[in-house]
């Protein structure tokens, strides 16, 4: 898939007072960022800068869109590149597109945000976003990928809106079912549905896709990443989800980020790396002072007489 479209245009919402600054950008190759990814893994910040370089603008615009207010998409865009530098070495090209897997670490930081701060439906921002996956599913806001329309191909119309919504919105079903003005339980129904369809699984094996996309209720989200931290192959299914969802990703602009964006990124992992030395200092000079604590307690009573 093209990971950042140098020509969109469709307008991303904003609540608050700063600037969207929409660019445009070059398109990186599937083999350039497959480079940069691996360097990370290495454990290298040049590859991670350069990376940031390329794909920054077109996560920012992700996020801005399902979190709708620019501080926090910046905030969400820092840590976003922590992560990829702590996951990079799981990525797999044979299982995912680069740009899909970026794509799903942008969004798994904004669903966490969102998450975290859930509050009740605004029904102006719930219908901007309902307007914005209609649009979507118009002539000229479709992916341009022919496996893209092909993997859409399967979806009913209400089933791609309602997994457009929830891709570019972040929001829960019911928040959308209030979009949409439909019972939340069809919603659930149609979201399920459409996700065995498009994954071409039965609906009892999709438990992953609907982490991926969202969906899930905070407990059943908080449940299933505990399983995620401790099982690799719930990782690699969570990332073919993350190419299978990417179908959903209309053309949405690339936004500027903040002039000392790359800096932030660095002082945190030039902070973190050297964080485990001084830990480790740390544990020793707690183990000195234990140790010279035992030997004087089985010393001082020869003292004593």
């Amino acid at each position: 898939m093209n990971f950042i479209n140098a020509a969109a245009t469709m307008p991303v919402p904003m609540n608050n007072a700063h600037p969207k600054f929409p660019v445009q950008v070059p398109t990186p190759t599937d083999d350039l960022l497959i480079e940069a990814l691996r360097d990370c893994s290495r454990r290298s910040t040049l590859p991670l800068q350069r990376l940031h370089a390329l794909t920054a603008p077109r996560l920012l615009g992700v996020l801005v869109q399902m979190l709708d207010d620019r501080s926090q998409a910046e905030a969400a865009l820092l840590q976003c590149y922590l992560r990829i530098y702590e996951q990079a070495a799981s990525f797999n090209p044979q299982r995912c597109t680069p740009g899909a897997w970026l794509l799903g670490v942008a969004r798994r930081e904004a669903l966490t945000l969102r998450h975290a701060n859930r509050a009740p439906p605004d029904p102006p921002a719930a219908q901007g976003a309902l307007r914005l996956a209609d649009a979507a599913l118009q002539e000229g806001h479709a992916p341009q990928e022919r496996w893209q329309h092909d993997k859409l191909a399967v979806l009913d119309a209400d089933a791609r809106r309602c997994l457009r919504l929830a891709w570019l919105s972040g929001q829960s079903p019911g928040e959308i079912a209030s979009a949409l003005e439909w019972p939340v339980q069809r919603v659930r129904t149609v979201l399920h549905q459409g996700l065995a369809a498009l994954g071409d699984l039965p609906l009892a094996q999709c438990l992953a896709g609907s982490y991926v996309l969202g969906t899930q209720t905070e407990l059943a989200r908080a449940r299933f990443a505990r399983r995620l931290h401790n099982d690799a192959a719930l990782r690699r299914k969570c990332q073919r989800w993350d190419e299978i969802l990417a179908a959903l990703a209309p053309e949405l602009p690339a936004v500027r980020p903040e002039d000392n964006a790359w800096s932030r990124v660095a002082a945190l992992l030039q902070r973190d790396t050297h964080a485990p030395a001084w830990r480790g200092r740390l544990l020793w000079v707690w183990l000195a002072a234990l140790l010279a604590a035992v030997a004087l307690a089985v010393i001082w009573p020869r003292l004593q007489r």
